[in-house]
């Protein structure tokens, strides 16, 4: 089951592409009620709001009264404290989460006129114009980094603003800052990567989006950019891949930027809750996961990504009945709107993902057949799927069938070469069936993509002990013994290993750590009888 779960992390993380500094809704399905009562309401509010609060131009036509009530307050707030910089950077926050980001920079001006050494109001200042205002966002957002130059999105983003200006040596500057800040940002390598795309240095083009591909294996847009720097180099294989894959539904792990998070707990519109439930995916968080997107479901039921992450979460949070339901209906969702303006590729996608997922929740539930059924599906549409094959491989595993397990986990190898939990299963498979010396060619493949592992290495020193090959026996078992001291099994072996090497004093000092760490361990007891100790 630990192999099924780790492979679901490997593919929980297909995001709704939810912009970063906000979209706009308007309507929540469930509030679609809302009569001229409300109307009129509206309409005296914005009458009684003073002239210098910034207010949306088009929020009489807001339905979903969850908004309306947290602007009312925000604004309130306001109007009895004129001159207090959170008050602004407060209604601000809520202008910029919902998708007003004019309204929002004109709260965060007014918030930085009244606090102008404070960091966060320059930042998010910078943050809802970048796009619409680059050079006064370049140098607010320059005036936000002499505040706190350790702040890398605030690189990122001005490496943005600079770049819609032309300034290129400057972008570039601020991104390499970005990536001594943060290793793990993508977006500094994918927009290094863009940037010497852009000026034709091809060699360092590819060497900036092979770093972003690996923190973000799946995002379209290096895939896209990449396809052109593969086209340059020749490597047309290569850059067919890569324009493929440009043609999924980007699916990318969000930038690390708390000061945004902040903003985004705010936000009560379905989208909001979807874009925070998808986040604590990212992060692990389950059970808040499935509580945002639960809410989310409610106004964005006909988008079958969003149908997808919430089945995935309850999946995640071991609620595999509920998962079911959940995925069961993602695939009827794709069936309704497949006809839509939605790219075939990422039809395609979703339909795999959905029939994998299922496959997960079946075998979770214990509805075996179905879950094959469920795989199988997944691997009609998708032949070189190699994580359904890896289930199929466990599925039959752990139902006794060694033989259909060992063709399946070879076969998700195949596909995936560099995948380490599907060598550790074949392996463990292999080792169950008595084949050892093909479980130690498996152990030693994943101490290759993996040197620390102490699994591999102790059941390979007990391969080798059995071999009659002691010295390299040892070795294995030193390695284990340096990582994991207190592993009274593997000292065991150690001991067993002198003990064959004719090394009675190493031997004794071995089978005595295995009495301290396991008193009543007879057969350590039997051995130090036997050398006389």
């Amino acid at each position: 089951m630990k192999a099924i779960h780790s492979a679901l992390l490997l593919v929980y993380c297909i995001l709704l592409s939810y912009s970063e500094v906000g979209n706009r809704l308007h309507a929540d399905d469930s509030n679609q009620q809302v009569g001229v009562t409300d109307a009129s309401n509206r309409n005296r509010h914005n009458a009684l709001t003073p002239s210098w609060v910034p207010q949306p131009s088009d929020i009489a036509h807001v339905k979903e009264q969850r908004l309306l009530a947290t602007v009312k307050t925000a604004q309130k707030a306001l109007i009895e404290a004129r001159k207090d910089e959170k008050a602004w950077g407060a209604l601000g926050n809520i202008y910029f989460v919902h998708g007003w980001e004019v309204e929002a920079a004109k709260c965060y001006r007014s918030a930085v006129e009244i606090a102008p050494s404070e960091f966060r109001w320059l930042y998010y200042l910078g943050l809802t114009t970048y796009k619409v205002n680059p050079q006064t966002a370049a140098e607010t957002l320059s005036e936000a980094i002499k505040l706190d130059p350790q702040y890398t999105p605030a690189h990122i983003y001005r490496a943005a603003a600079l770049r819609s200006l032309g300034h290129i040596t400057q972008a570039k500057t601020h991104l390499e800052t970005a990536n001594e800040l943060d290793p793990q940002n993508p977006y500094a390598s994918l927009w290094l990567g863009e940037l010497a795309l852009a000026v034709q240095q091809f060699e360092a083009a590819q060497n900036h989006l092979q770093r972003a591909l690996k923190l973000n294996p799946e995002q379209s847009e290096a895939h896209a950019a990449m396809a052109q720097v593969t086209r340059v180099l020749g490597e047309t294989d290569a850059a067919t891949e890569h324009a493929h894959a440009s043609r999924k539904r980007t699916r990318y792990t969000q930038m690390h930027d708390p000061l945004w998070w902040d903003v985004l707990k705010l936000g009560v519109t379905a989208q909001r809750y979807a874009e925070r439930g998808n986040r604590y995916l990212q992060q692990g968080d389950f059970k808040r996961a499935v509580s945002e997107l639960e809410i989310a479901i409610s106004g964005l039921d006909t988008d079958p990504h969003l149908w997808l992450n919430y089945g995935i979460a309850l999946l995640l949070s071991r609620q595999s009945n509920e998962a079911t339901t959940v995925l069961e209906n993602t695939l009827t969702v794709i069936r309704d709107t497949e006809n839509t303006t939605r790219n075939p590729t990422e039809i395609a996608d979703l339909k795999v993902q959905s029939h994998y997922n299922l496959g997960l929740a079946y075998y979770q539930g214990g509805k075996i057949e179905k879950a094959i059924a469920a795989y199988q599906t997944a691997i009609q549409l998708a032949p070189n799927f190699a994580d359904a094959y890896g289930g199929l491989g466990v599925i039959y595993w752990r139902s006794g069938d060694l033989d259909a397990a060992i063709r399946h986990c070879q076969k998700a190898i195949k596909i995936s070469p560099k995948n380490i939990e599907f060598h550790q299963n074949l392996t463990q498979i292999y080792w169950q069936k008595g084949m050892y010396d093909r479980a130690a060619i498996g152990y030693r493949i994943i101490l290759e993509l993996n040197p620390s592992d102490e699994n591999a290495l102790h059941h390979l020193g007990i391969i080798l002990l059995w071999k009659q090959e002691y010295d390299e026996s040892v070795s294995c078992f030193q390695k284990v013994l340096q990582r994991n001291p207190d592993n009274a099994l593997t000292h065991g072996a150690l001991g067993t290993a002198y003990y064959r090497l004719g090394k009675e004093g190493p031997a004794i000092h071995a089978f005595q750590e295995v009495l301290r760490l396991d008193p009543q361990n007879q057969d350590a007891r039997k051995m130090l009888e036997r050398l006389g100790r």
